[in-house]
């Protein structure tokens, strides 16, 4: 193998996923990866209802729910109140 085929060996690999595009199937499975059972949901829902409303409450139910303290934040306002703040 010559230099210059070693080369563009080594430099396709350097690219990654830079130029291609996810196919419809695969959007799909990672969708789906990342989204919760309803099982999940109800589950995190009555564990912020039981939870008192105070100081350190994302902290305590970021530590049940097993991620960190700013995903349960996000969580909190995306899916369990009414009327999330900006």
């Amino acid at each position: 193998m010559d230099l210059k085929t070693a080369f563009q060996i080594i430099s396709q690999k350097d690219k990654g996923f830079k130029g291609k595009k996810h196919s419809e199937e695969t959007k799909r499975k990672i969708g789906e990866s990342k989204r919760l059972s309803d099982v999940e949901l109800r589950k995190r829902q009555e564990d912020y209802n039981q939870d008192d409303k105070s100081y350190g409450m994302n902290s305590r139910l970021a530590k049940k729910w097993g991620i960190t303290r700013q995903k349960a934040g996000v969580f909190i306002k995306k899916h369990l109140l009414t009327k999330p703040y900006k």
